[in-house]
């Protein structure tokens, strides 16, 4: 095995490993965060009749809510990594497997070919996790915030300018929060084409330095680099 290939498979293998690890890692922080802030709002509860409490404890769920969204973003930037390794992998190290390619024999290799491949036998596409964790904490801390808003004008007797002002932030955080969800959501989206996107682009590029020609990639990989050249990514 070459040593650019040695150092690939490390790099891949530490970025799924984080990817393995790092939703729990959020989830963890959220709930000890969240856990906190409940504890917290109840001893001010029952302490007196106020609406501190109550904006409190929205604005501490409005927070979490970027805890989670910048938590997305970097698991998608780690996935994406992911995902260009793998395509470059497969483009210049791998050879699908047939009657006269043999997999292990002369350290050949066809690991994220046959993957690939294998989504059609099982009848779905490959793709990565979505991590929905994510999604469904969000929403979850959306309702705290709207309940945490509808409390808040039922405490006791309120100035005009004070309704106006907690209308206006607590508007705020649900509007903010909203848009992060949708955020979320599409950096959540299947990865699948991002793969195919990554493999097409490598295979241009080693058309275009002269790497392969098509007749190479056709003898090299077939039916898997037919398909995905009729695909519009």
């Amino acid at each position: 095995m070459s040593q650019e290939l040695q150092y690939l498979r490390a790099e891949l293998n530490q970025r799924i490993s984080f990817s393995d690890e790092h939703p729990q890692k959020t989830v963890n922080i959220v709930l000890l965060i969240w856990g906190g802030a409940s504890i917290i709002f109840g001893a001010k509860l029952f302490e007196f009749n106020s609406v501190t409490p109550y904006f409190f404890l929205g604005t501490i769920f409005f927070l979490s809510n970027f805890i989670l969204y910048f938590s997305v973003r970097k698991a998608n930037d780690n996935m994406m990594s992911v995902a260009k390794i793998a395509a470059y992998i497969t483009v210049f190290y791998e050879k699908r497997p047939s009657k006269i390619f043999k997999v292990g024999v002369d350290n050949n290799i066809s690991w994220e070919i046959a993957s690939i491949d294998c989504g059609s036998y099982l009848g779905r596409k490959s793709s990565f996790r979505r991590n929905d964790e994510y999604i469904m904490l969000m929403i979850f801390s959306i309702l705290v915030i709207v309940v945490s808003t509808i409390m808040f004008f039922q405490i006791g007797e309120l100035k005009e300018i004070t309704k106006s002002l907690g209308f206006l932030i607590s508007g705020l955080y649900l509007f903010i929060s909203l848009w992060l969800l949708c955020k979320i959501h599409g950096l959540l989206r299947n990865f699948s084409r991002v793969k195919e996107k990554y493999l097409k682009a490598f295979f241009q590029y080693s058309l275009d330095t002269g790497h392969y020609t098509k007749e190479e990639i056709e003898e090299r990989f077939g039916d898997f680099w037919r398909n995905l050249d009729a695909k519009k990514v």
